[in-house]
């Protein structure tokens, strides 16, 4: 599902807009789908909040505004185990080795009934959102 869903994000979206989705996916985007995903590395941000979050608060619409996000990949399989590596995004997210449980299943939900949301793929557990009309303060 990851490299079908990265396959179809490199044909169906323009490689200028900006995607930010978990670790592996991440790198399945970038190889596959020839995009580059926002990163702490090269954007010096942590995403996790924005998946991870039950609610998209005002520093997670921050967050989508600053950095003129277009979309966002979420794996709901992110909750169905911890991550192997310690962390769901990168090194040095907020809770990074610190996970007991795994990701909620709704906080990774909440772009289905978000307002200014819209769903562009479904593969069923994979899923691509169009975040762009998300206003920093609703």
């Amino acid at each position: 599902q990851s490299i079908a869903a990265a396959e179809w994000a490199g044909a169906n979206l323009d490689p200028r807009d900006r995607i930010a989705s978990d670790r592996v996916n991440t790198l399945l985007l970038a190889t596959y789908g020839h995009l580059r995903p926002v990163t702490h590395q090269y954007d010096e941000v942590y995403m996790s909040s924005i998946f991870l979050e039950p609610q998209i608060g005002g520093y997670e619409r921050q967050l989508i505004t600053d950095l003129n996000l277009r979309y966002l990949l979420v794996d709901e399989r992110l909750s169905t185990q911890l991550p192997r590596v310690g962390v769901y995004f990168e090194a040095g997210e907020p809770g990074a080795n610190q996970y007991t449980v795994p990701a909620s299943l709704l906080a990774l939900q909440k772009f289905e009934t978000l307002p200014g949301a819209s769903r562009l793929f479904d593969s069923g557990d994979i899923k691509i959102y169009d975040v762009r009309v998300l206003d920093a303060n609703p």
